[in-house]
């Protein structure tokens, strides 16, 4: 395989250290090989070339600016090779390209990463923005009583916005909803959401919604299973004869485990419970249509009261349209079946036509 490449070196900082980042490409755009620097010389530019040689096969053609330190490391790591090559075959010295011009693909690659470093930099000087304000203002309130336990839900929100750090847990993002937290998704096209959980119970054949309890902080799934058959008691006034789950509810809370199945489990399964346990799938696209048509997914309610009363009202809403579709459908099998009486009727009191007969 022979494919052109380009080389390019940049400044940047990793986990608090400025190192030079070696980087290569093809023709392609795709990333061949990287490689991390503390110093920036003809020492660290032959280490990267050797192990980009020796990694992947031989470039036809090398596309480089107007760096000799890269030239340079480029010319000795050719010799090696071609000298240390046990093969019989004659091989061509890379032919090397110096272009800017031709190099701005991979200088273009360079901006996304040289964006993130401008993002953290602007984030850290509104971090001193704030800071600073934040001890005017609390040093102002400061013998002030009425000041100070007005703004003092403000100031403790400011506080741990402060404070917090990339690895802390409870953090806030924001400050008009400081109950809204990060809920991790695990799926390729959306990885994280923000927001409040909200834990869904639905019955197994009608797929009516029992429950719709909204949860504070971010709970592990089997944790919520108790408060939530809770929530189903208490709206109902019955109690569940079976739960089924996913396997994020693996060392549940609930009392009475042998009511709980989880998906996947194969042992001591009746046939019912078997037919039952594959339509706990179901309640995923039940939790679409709610998202979308019950306006789940977005809460225009404030706080976390104004979470609880939206998810009770989102599930009463699916509840009205799946009555209102069994009405739908009862009305036309009504009119259906009226229609054809009628005219069964209408063909039994025809009167008798001789010449057509």
């Amino acid at each position: 395989m022979r494919f052109p490449r380009a080389t390019r070196q940049t400044y940047i900082k990793v986990r608090g250290r400025w190192m030079y980042l070696y980087r290569a490409i093809d023709s392609n755009g795709d990333t061949v090989e990287f490689w991390f620097s503390e110093k920036r010389n003809l020492t660290a530019a032959k280490r990267f070339l050797s192990k980009a040689l020796k990694r992947h096969c031989r470039p036809e053609r090398i596309v480089i600016d107007g760096s000799q330190t890269n030239r340079e490391a480029i010319l000795s790591c050719d010799t090696t090779d071609r000298l240390q090559d046990r093969s019989r075959r004659k091989l061509k010295p890379i032919h090397i390209r110096q272009s800017a011009y031709l190099n701005n693909r991979i200088e273009q690659d360079d901006r996304a990463i040289k964006r993130r470093g401008r993002m953290r930099r602007e984030l850290k000087r509104l971090k001193t923005y704030l800071g600073r304000v934040y001890r005017d203002v609390a040093r102002k309130v400061i013998g002030d009583e009425v000041l100070s336990r007005r703004l003092a839900p403000l100031l403790g929100f400011t506080e741990h916005l402060l404070t917090q750090e990339r690895t802390s847990k409870n953090k806030l993002y924001s400050l008009h909803a400081p109950e809204v937290v990060c809920i991790a998704k695990g799926k390729a096209h959306r990885l994280y959401e923000f927001g409040s959980k909200v834990a869904v119970a639905v019955t197994n054949r009608e797929g009516f919604v029992l429950a719709s309890k909204a949860l504070e902080v971010n709970p592990c799934d089997g944790h919520t299973l108790d408060a939530t058959i809770g929530q189903v008691i208490a709206l109902t006034g019955v109690e569940p004869e079976r739960t089924y789950v996913d396997r994020g509810y693996r060392g549940h809370d609930d009392a009475k485990k042998e009511r709980v199945f989880i998906t996947r489990q194969r042992r001591g399964l009746m046939p019912t419970i078997k037919r039952e346990l594959r339509r706990r799938s179901a309640i995923e696209p039940m939790i679409g249509h709610m998202k979308a048509d019950g306006r789940l997914g977005r809460n225009h309610l404030f706080g976390a009261v104004g979470d609880a009363m939206n998810a009770l009202l989102v599930a009463a809403g699916h509840n009205l349209r799946l009555i209102l579709n069994w009405i739908r459908l009862f009305v036309a099998w009504f009119l259906a079946a009226l229609t054809i009486l009628f005219a069964q009727s209408d063909t039994a009191h025809e009167p008798w036509n001789p010449i057509a007969a």
